[in-house]
């Protein structure tokens, strides 16, 4: 009996679709899917979830019209559209809660979104318009008119059409700029927020910028030109930088980048004498910048959990290889080469060498990004390979879960890249990373590169570079991906680059009292942090301090465990439980109870508690004592000329104070 009512509702959508008088038909893809994205209907707590609610299923933000039409037209034999009485359909009847609905009432019959399901409804509920068969929609042009954001969306035929009262709104600051439904923007505060419009599957952006209070910032003239860009963003919002480090200060810092070391006494007094581009490009073609840089840059070209060496990688920056040249042998058998399921490769490219998430695609289109689940399937394709006579060899790529139903490889659709037909795979992926219309893989090795050397990047998270999550200084990128692109990828150019610059030299005196609510000096890179040494760096520091290179505490498989954490910055520890593991491990005790350590040679050498108190100063904290320091600790350092026991306390304290175990 079901089954016969079932068909009989099947047959009568399509008999009286035949009847409903000609008018003109509203295209599904543009003018009714985007409806129920805008409204929340397939938003994931709701029918867009992973299982639909209440029996119904969309695709997450309609971002699969076909599916949804299909659903909706075809579903439950066609009974949530009536031909013959439209206004009783349960698609207008539920989302209006003429009858009960779990999701409340979404829009009442007087909106214009009521308005469009019906005549949608009464025109025979078509998929295309008669006219439109063949529309696509290419891009999306977002204008701002006073407080007013306009959406116009353009299609390849060349029409275009307004789709404001389609699209879907948001701000990436609220506390700055906050725009509704309609497109109202209301400003809130002082900063820069950028509002985003999603239509169907494309998205675009417009700035808000509302410029900080008091006298207006004009900054001096200067020819660097990351300088220049961040300069000219400040300006823009009226937030002053914070003054340039003592130099002192910007020793430390530049030895603890680029060296992963204090700097000695004689290279302090080197630094003072020449420019810092000659010191940085010392230390650039030194062993000690591998071993530095290294455990940043291993997780960008080897999976997590690899067992493989990092020798291929320490060779590449021992020898100053450009960056790219990693990228090829990731498809390369042996060493860099990538292993595993291809959707666990997929999903590194594009987070570690492209600086995108497609991760969340692997199961649904991507809830904050354009992409979708097919397009993850497709690029992972790619990766199902196999070496055939020194060449890669595609394999055939099935639908997990699905039996074998083959997917056909395809790229990311980003870029203008156009592979031959014969091309090999390793070839395909190689120019598409580098070389294939987008300049990615520069803003995201920039955008990293950047972080290790400031702190924090310009785009946080570094892996999720998309609209929605915009650089904090979009200019700086800018110069830093095109700088790092037009060397050849040339990593210590790069690094020159940055450490030679004015932003880079900042102080990282704490915020005063005065600072605005959430600290927009940093969000906005107009003043640096002093961040904690990490647990290598510490114990480098104190060998490098104590002149002792035989004491360290972490072994060989915590080092490599360490350099492997897919990590920005440092591991995620606690500064306070490092200084604890180090003090606990003995590696201060060992170091100073070594003969010939360097603390032991200037209490031995120096005259005077006063000289021995400064060389221990500048051994440890690279800056002589200051007048209330001096005056505190002489006595000290008097009791250690000559009690041994008194001159290791002094050097602990100094060893564990919070200036020696932080980059300032």
């Amino acid at each position: 009996m079901q089954s016969k009512m079932a068909n009989w509702s099947i047959a009568g959508v399509v008999a009286l679709a035949a009847t409903v008088p000609s008018m003109a038909s509203a295209d599904f893809r543009y003018e009714i899917a985007p409806i129920f994205a805008r409204y929340g209907c397939a938003a994931a707590d709701c029918h867009g979830g992973a299982t639909g609610r209440g029996g119904f299923k969309l695709s997450l933000f309609a971002t699969e019209p076909r599916a949804d039409y299909e659903a909706i037209t075809r579903e439950l034999g066609g009974r949530r559209i009536d031909f013959r009485t439209p206004t009783t359909s349960l698609l207008l009847r539920k989302p209006t809660r003429s009858v009960k609905h779990g999701g409340g009432r979404v829009f009442d019959q007087s909106s214009r979104a009521y308005r469009e399901l019906l005549s949608w409804i009464e025109s025979g509920a078509h998929y295309e318009s008669a006219n439109d068969d063949a529309l696509i929609l290419e891009e999306l042009q977002i204008t701002q008119a006073d407080d007013q954001v306009s959406v116009t969306a353009h299609f390849a035929d060349g029409t275009h059409r307004d789709v404001t009262h389609l699209a879907v709104f948001q701000s990436t600051a609220p506390d700055v700029a906050a725009v509704d439904e309609n497109g109202l923007i209301t400003r809130n505060g002082p900063g820069k927020a950028w509002l985003l419009a999603r239509f169907s599957s494309v998205s675009a952006r417009t700035r808000i910028n509302i410029p900080f209070p008091g006298e207006p910032f004009v900054p001096a003239k200067i020819n660097h030109p990351l300088d220049q860009a961040w300069l000219s963003s400040l300006q823009e919002q009226n937030l002053r930088p914070s003054p340039a480090a003592p130099a002192h200060v910007l020793a430390r810092r530049l030895y603890f980048d680029l060296a992963g070391r204090p700097p000695r006494p004689d290279e302090l007094r080197d630094f003072a004498l020449q420019p810092l581009a000659t010191t940085a490009d010392q230390l650039l073609t030194d062993d000690v910048f591998v071993e530095a840089f290294l455990p940043y840059v291993a997780p960008w070209f080897s999976q997590p959990g690899s067992d493989r060496s990092s020798a291929r990688i320490a060779e590449a920056l021992r020898e100053n290889e450009p960056l790219s040249d990693l990228v090829g042998d990731l498809f390369l058998p042996g060493g860099l080469e990538l292993k595993g399921d291809p959707r666990d490769q997929a999903e590194f490219v594009g987070a570690q060498l492209l600086g995108i998430s497609i991760g969340c695609a692997r199961c649904h289109n991507h809830p904050h990004d354009r992409w979708t689940q097919a397009e993850h399937l497709r690029f992972s394709a790619l990766f199902r390979n196999h070496r055939e006579g020194g060449r890669l060899v595609q394999d055939p790529f099935f639908v997990p879960g699905e039996g074998h139903r083959p997917v056909q490889p395809a790229l990311l659709p980003l870029g203008n890249l156009a592979p031959a037909p014969d091309a090999a795979p390793d070839a395909v992926l190689t120019s598409f990373i580098l070389d294939g219309g987008h300049d990615l893989f520069s803003r995201n090795i920039a955008n990293r590169v950047f972080a290790v050397l400031l702190g924090n990047p310009l785009v946080d998270s570094p892996d999720d570079h998309r609209l929605s999550n915009p650089p904090a200084q979009e200019a700086m990128l800018d110069v830093l991906a095109s700088q790092f692109k037009n060397s050849g990828h040339d990593l210590h150019a790069l690094v020159r680059f940055i450490v030679t610059s004015q932003v880079y030299a900042m102080a990282s005196d704490p915020p005063n009292d005065r600072t605005l609510s959430g600290d927009p000096a940093l969000r906005y890179v107009a003043r640096r942090e002093a961040r904690p040494l990490t647990r290598i760096q510490f114990e480098r520091a104190v060998e490098s301090v104590i002149g002792i290179t035989a004491v360290r505490a972490t072994n060989n498989s915590d080092r490599q465990m360490m350099m492997q954490a897919n990590t920005l910055v440092s591991a995620p520890t606690s500064p306070l439980a490092d200084q604890l593991a180090i003090l606990n491990s003995g590696l201060i005790q060992r170091g100073l109870a070594t003969k010939g350590n360097e603390v032991e040679a200037i209490f031995t050498f120096s005259a005077t508690a006063e000289q021995a108190l400064r060389d221990l100063f500048i051994l440890t904290l690279s800056r002589s004592p200051r007048a209330e320091e001096s005056e505190r600790l002489l006595p000290e350092a008097e009791k250690g000329l000559s009690d041994p026991g008194a001159r290791d306390d002094l050097a602990t304290a100094l060893l564990l104070s919070r200036e020696f175990g932080s980059i300032r």
